[in-house]
């Protein structure tokens, strides 16, 4: 009975709450049908109003819309009051319309007019692709005629060659038979270079007929076969210009291959001959050496100061660099191919201005970086892997190959500019790092150039080359120095050193006061110190003079800038150590001042060779004490050689010539560097 009552209980509990549940889902429901019916009456009166709104405008309309179409263009383009924006459009819409017509119109009367045809109807992409279409047949018949331009140009020039080849043909046998008389020794030299000229062209004209856009014959490793020159011409060209060429590979012959034209000088490609348009002839060191560098051989040149040196040596690393195969000339997997390697920073500068001439002509950009000291390693580093051809001194380019960033283990082609000075006991160990960096010498050209060439140094460059021609420009035989002929030479022997700046000072007025274009000469003078230097700057400057310094003290970028205000002609006085001294090309420096004595006469040959150079005259004043004694006979034989006077002060130090000590062995050292080399004798076993 009591579970019966709980369980009555529970039920009796639990209908109110289904109740209330039922009564909440048919209030929901309610609402629904309410906002259902709310939201059909709203659409409906919508509809209603939308229908009654249209059928009114369209009453309205139809009632007072005016009919545009029987209106004129004047009527149209008025605009009437009251009117609404129903009407506005319609009468804009029409107003369109009446224009497009004219203008249609109007064209096809001036097409009618002009070609007797009406105007068609083209769209704006038929007209693009008639214009496209037009261009191309343009331009095809642009090419062709061209083409036949081309064609006719080179008919006329072979038949013209071939014209030329038969008179001089006829002139050569006219010369054999007549004599003609040996021109003056003063005019030998300008009709040397005419009658040069005329035959290489005769010659190149025999070989081959050349034309507009046609290369001349090309030999085996690819570079075009220099025309030969009359053999009468380069026996008297080589007179003029006391040059000898020994050749080991051929001891007894007289004949020398010279390229006495740039028009004869071989080149991948004319356009690469550019740099030189601004020229008549090569120098005499160039004429001599292309012919041999052109081949690959070894080689070791001796020319006198300012006589082109840097060109006869670039010109033919570039072409090295064309014959190589696109493969091969990519710096990131071989390296560089050419290393130059220069004693000064301001020397390797002005090697790189003239390779980079020759590079871009080349159609090689970016293919040339120089490397020195003193400024930051970063951006060096950066264009040494782009680079093919490095110009470099000594110590910077040691720093790089001992990193690694530096490779120049591919380099066929290494120059040692002013080679004297880099085989000297300062930079021989750098430079048997750079050498030994590079491949083995049947495998590497090596090439040495330098105004001088002593004794002392041969026996080491043989070591690094192998048969080497060697070319020397009015240089002897014995190794004795020759200065430059066209420098005007002075010695001045001083019994006290202390009047050496007030002499200075006297000698640089009187050169500015003998012309009035004087005032602007560059006069370079030199110290051996650094703070000589310094302090000769400081005197001048406290004088007046508009003057400049260079030496080691100063940093990369002072030196440069002081250099190229210099060239500029801004700064008119230059004072230097003997970094100054070698390879620096300084145009319009007419005067040198050696204040102070360099340590060797090889150092003062190339301090007074700053001046007289590209064939201009030059004048240099050298001051002299009891304390340079020791270089009086060496001194002495340099003014004799050049036929400059003596003074007699000069000679009361003596004649004698000092030898030259070895580091070893002193004065008892013996030269055996032009002894003969010795025999292995082989015994049977």
């Amino acid at each position: 009975m009591g579970k019966k009552r709980k369980a009555s209980e529970a039920e009796v509990a639990d209908e109110p709450t289904s109740v209330s549940q039922v009564e909440i889902s048919k209030d929901e429901a309610e609402r629904k049908q309410r906002k259902k019916e709310k939201k059909e009456k709203k659409s409906e009166s919508k509809k209603v109003k939308s229908e009654v709104t249209t059928n009114g405008d369209s009453a309205e309309a139809s009632a007072e819309q005016p009919d545009f179409t029987k209106m004129t263009l004047d009527e149209l383009k008025q605009k009437p009051e009251g009117e609404s924006k129903s009407d506005k459009a319609a009468r804009k819409a029409e107003l369109k319309k009446r224009k497009k017509e004219e203008k249609e119109k109007d064209s096809g009367d001036k097409a009618e007019v002009e070609g007797g045809e009406p105007a068609s109807t083209e769209t704006k992409e038929d007209k693009k692709k008639k214009k496209k279409a037009a261009k191309l047949e343009e331009k095809e018949q642009s090419a062709e005629d061209r083409k036949e331009k081309k064609k006719k140009a080179r008919k006329e020039a072979k038949k013209a060659e071939k014209a030329k080849a038969e008179e001089s043909k006829d002139v050569v046998m006219e010369d054999a038979d007549s004599t003609v008389a040996e021109p003056a020794a003063e005019d030998k030299m300008d009709v040397d270079s005419d009658s040069n000229s005329s035959d290489s062209e005769d010659a190149k004209s025999k070989a081959t007929p050349k034309s507009n856009g046609s290369t001349a014959p090309t030999t085996a490793n690819g570079t075009e076969s220099p025309a030969p020159a009359d053999s009468a011409a380069v026996s008297s060209y080589m007179k003029t210009h006391s040059i000898k060429i020994t050749d080991p590979a051929k001891p007894d012959s007289e004949s020398c291959d010279l390229i006495l034209n740039f028009s004869d000088l071989p080149a991948v490609d004319k356009s690469h001959l550019a740099p030189f348009s601004a020229y008549k002839t090569p120098t005499p060191i160039q004429a001599a050496s292309w012919s041999y560098l052109l081949a690959g051989k070894d080689l070791i040149g001796v020319a006198e100061t300012g006589s082109g040196k840097t060109m006869a040596f670039a010109y033919p690393a570039v072409q090295y660099l064309c014959k190589l195969p696109k493969s091969d000339r990519n710096p990131k997997k071989s390296g560089a191919r050419v290393v130059i390697v220069s004693p000064t920073r301001e020397l390797a500068m002005q090697i790189f201005e003239q390779v980079e001439k020759l590079t871009i002509a080349a159609g090689l950009k970016d293919a040339a970086t120089c490397i020195y000291g003193g400024v930051p390693k970063d951006p060096q580093r950066e264009s040494l892997a782009k680079a093919l051809v490095i110009v470099a001194t000594p110590g910077r380019l040691n720093d790089f190959l001992e990193e690694g960033a530096a490779k120049i283990s591919q380099a066929g082609y290494v120059v040692l500019d002013e080679a004297d000075r880099m085989l000297d006991k300062g930079f021989e160990d750098a430079i048997k790092t750079i050498l030994g960096a590079t491949p083995a010498t049947p495998k590497r050209q090596t090439l040495m150039f330098t105004a001088t060439w002593p004794q002392s140094v041969r026996q080491l460059a043989s070591t690094f080359m192998t048969k080497p021609v060697r070319i020397g420009i009015n240089s002897p035989d014995d190794g004795d120095l020759r200065a430059n002929t066209r420098i005007s030479q002075s010695v001045e022997v001083l019994a006290d050193g202390r009047v050496k700046e007030p002499r200075l000072l006297n000698i640089i007025h009187a050169h500015q006061r003998s012309s009035p274009s004087a005032k602007n000469d560059r006069i370079l003078v030199f110290a051996l110190y650094k703070k000589e230097a310094a302090r000769l700057e400081n005197f001048l400057r406290a004088k007046g003079i508009k003057v400049g310094g260079i030496h080691g003290d100063l940093n990369q970028a002072t030196r440069t800038s002081t250099l190229a205000e210099f060239k500029a002609g801004r700064t008119p006085v230059l004072v230097a150590t003997d970094v100054a001294a070698r390879g620096l090309d300084i145009p319009n420096v007419k005067l040198v001042i050696n204040v102070t004595f360099p340590l060797t006469i090889e150092d003062y040959v190339h301090r007074i060779g700053r001046t007289g150079r590209a064939g201009e005259l030059g004048k240099a004043v050298t001051f002299f004490t009891d304390h340079d004694k020791a270089h009086s006979g060496s001194l002495i034989n340099v003014l004799k050689a050049a036929k400059q006077p003596v003074p007699d002060e000069l000679m009361k130090f003596g004649t004698t010539v000092k030898k030259k000590e070895h580091s070893s062995y002193g004065a008892f050292y013996k030269d055996t560097s032009d002894a003969k080399a010795a025999t292995k004798i082989k015994f049977d076993d």
